[in-house]
C-alpha cells in the first residue's frame, strides 16, 4: 500500500510511469492496474458521497422554515 501511494505521489508530480516503475522495480502494467482500480474506486466513492449529499440537502430543506 505504501509503495502504491509513493507511485501516485510521484506520478502527480509529473514523473513518467516508465521512470517510476524502473526506479521502484515495479512493472508498468502493475502501475496501470493500480491506476484503473484507484480511478474506479474513486468514482464509486464520489458517487456515493453525491447521493448522501442529495439526501442530506433534501432533509435539511424540509426542516428550514421559509422566511418571507
Amino acid at each position: 500500500m505504501e509503495q502504491m501511494l509513493l507511485v501516485f505521489k510521484r506520478l502527480d508530480k509529473g514523473e513518467s510511469v516508465s521512470a517510476v516503475a524502473k526506479d521502484l522495480g515495479v512493472c508498468k502494467s502493475t502501475i496501470a492496474d493500480w491506476k484503473k482500480k484507484w480511478t474506479r474506486n474513486r468514482v464509486v466513492v464520489l458517487s456515493h458521497a453525491m447521493k448522501l449529499t442529495i439526501v442530506f440537502l433534501k432533509n435539511v430543506s424540509h426542516s428550514i422554515p421559509l422566511v418571507s
